[in-house]
C-alpha cells in the first residue's frame, strides 16, 4: 500500500486506470475520517468516561472487565458527562459529512478530466440493452432500431446485435434479446437507457 501511496496520481491513472486512484483515495478518506476521531476519543471521552467511575461505586456483584471503565457505562446516570459524548457524537458526524463532501467533490473532478483528457472511445458512447421487446412481424435488430428511432431518434446512433457463437453455427438466425446501443455523446446513453425502462 505505502508503494501505491508513492506514485503519483498520473502514473498510476496511465499504469492501472482511474479506478485505482479512487480506490487509493477512498483510503486516504477513512484516514482523514478516523484518525482524528480516535484521537479526539482518546483525549476527551475517555477521561470522561474512566473519572466518573460509577462501575465501582454500584453494586459490587456486578463482573466488570477493565475495558468497561473506559466507556460509556462507566458514567452514571443522568450526568452531566453525557453532552460531551452527544456532542462528539455531532461533532463526528459534520466531520464526516464534511470529509465526504471535499472528497467526493475532488473525485467528481478527477473522473470528469480524466474523461475529457481520454480519447473518444466507442465504448463510452455505447450502452448494453438488455431483454428487448419484440415486436411479432419484425427482427430483433428492426426491434431495437424502431424503439430508439422513436424515443431517443436526436441521440441514437445505431446497434449491434449479441449472439452465441456456438449457438450461430448451428442456426445462423439465431440472436439474443441484447444489443449494444450507441448515442452521440457519453452522458445521454447512460441517461437514456436508464429512464427508458420506466
Amino acid at each position: 500500500m505505502r508503494e501505491a501511496l508513492r506514485i503519483s496520481k498520473n502514473d498510476l491513472i496511465q499504469h492501472a486506470e482511474l479506478d485505482s486512484v479512487i480506490f487509493l483515495r477512498i483510503y486516504i478518506i477513512s484516514l482523514k475520517i478516523f484518525v482524528p476521531m480516535t484521537i479526539l476519543a482518546l483525549l476527551v471521552l475517555i477521561p470522561v468516561n474512566v473519572y466518573d467511575g460509577t462501575l465501582k461505586n454500584i453494586h459490587k456483584d456486578i463482573v466488570f472487565s477493565g475495558i468497561d471503565k473506559l466507556s460509556i457505562s462507566n458514567v452514571r446516570e443522568g450526568s452531566q458527562r453525557f453532552w460531551f459524548h452527544l456532542s462528539m457524537a455531532y461533532l463526528f458526524t459534520i466531520w464526516t459529512c464534511y470529509v465526504l463532501y471535499k472528497e467526493y467533490g475532488h473525485i467528481a473532478f478527477m473522473r470528469l478530466h480524466f474523461l475529457e483528457d481520454q480519447d473518444r472511445r466507442a465504448a463510452q458512447f455505447t450502452v448494453v440493452v438488455r431483454n428487448i421487446p419484440h415486436v411479432s412481424g419484425q427482427s430483433i435488430s428492426e426491434s431495437v432500431d424502431q424503439f430508439f428511432q422513436r424515443n431517443h431518434p436526436e441521440h441514437y446512433l445505431g446497434h449491434q446485435l449479441v449472439a452465441e457463437r456456438q449457438i450461430i453455427l448451428k442456426d445462423p438466425k439465431a440472436i439474443m434479446p441484447v444489443a449494444f446501443v450507441s448515442f452521440d455523446s457519453r452522458w445521454a446513453g447512460c441517461y437514456l437507457c436508464s429512464n427508458s425502462t420506466k
